[in-house]
């Protein structure tokens, strides 16, 4: 284990399922030799509640809002007492993005909401709104990974994207980026958004493209030498688990499809035309 005998655990749970999180974490090291240092836990308002040892913000999903911004200030601050002989425990699930927003300097949070909201009504899949996410944040893309090095970081993360790509869940906090602000613009023009995105946008992805001190950390970047991604959960692993327990039941099951995406009448029609029902 790459963090074996960490001097302080530090751990931050982020995402809707991010008190449940911190509830086990609880439990798991409530009779070990290490102690939990005092952690963080970022959710939204329907699923907030109190944990035992943790500092809970209420954040906003599926729009960012200001306290969002306040948590992803306060997660930076909390990051500053960590050092190489340390490990920081990430926990990611479902609507990361939207509960930890921090603009890139020069750009307001109104910004952020109003781009997304026309990519959302574009018709851009999730993938293509993540990219431009990235670019638009000094957080997400790997950039998370800046504040936090030189520690070592292991994150586990709960999917809710389709194909499970680690780079898109919660916006790649913790992943190498693969995209580009060409990428980013490219998206725009695509959705004919290019020339309708406000003015500081639009000024901070061409110089973006032009100058790569502002690009997101890709492979090979030293942020991610002391740093791990595990996939603890997702569609595909449920789905497997239920058909594995059903065979050992003797309980006849097959996985239709593991990538459904589409309109839900479409997908339903098709769901009973193959099952001949």
């Amino acid at each position: 284990i790459f963090y074996k005998n960490p001097k302080k655990i530090f751990p931050i749970c982020i995402g809707k399922a991010s008190t449940e999180t911190a509830e086990s974490l609880n439990n798991i090291f409530k009779n070990k030799k290490i102690k939990l240092s005092k952690g963080i836990v970022v959710v939204n308002q329907e699923n907030y509640k109190k944990i035992k040892n943790f500092k809970s913000f209420i954040s906003s999903h599926p729009l960012p809002n200001q306290k969002g911004i306040e948590a992803s200030k306060s997660i930076i601050q909390y990051l500053k007492k960590t050092d190489e002989n340390d490990l920081i425990l990430v926990f990611i699930s479902g609507g990361g993005s939207s509960l930890l927003p921090l603009p890139s300097d020069g750009l307001s949070l109104k910004n952020k909401i109003d781009i997304n909201k026309k990519l959302l009504e574009s018709g851009a899949n999730i993938d293509e709104i993540n990219c431009v996410r990235k670019h638009l944040s000094k957080i997400k893309g790997g950039n998370f990974l800046k504040f936090c090095y030189p520690s070592k970081v292991h994150s586990l993360i709960l999917s809710d994207v389709v194909g499970d790509d680690l780079s898109s869940i919660s916006s790649g906090l913790t992943v190498p980026d693969p995209s580009t602000f060409v990428d980013a613009k490219n998206i725009l023009k695509k959705y004919g958004l290019w020339e309708k995105v406000p003015k500081k946008i639009f000024n901070h992805l061409l110089g973006g493209i032009n100058s790569d001190k502002l690009e997101t950390p890709k492979t090979g970047n030293k942020i991610f030498e002391k740093s791990k991604n595990t996939l603890i959960g997702s569609n595909f692993k449920s789905l497997d688990e239920i058909k594995r327990r059903c065979i050992n039941k003797k309980i006849m099951a097959k996985i239709w499809k593991k990538n459904i995406e589409g309109d839900v009448k479409k997908v339903a029609f098709n769901f009973i035309k193959d099952l001949k029902i």
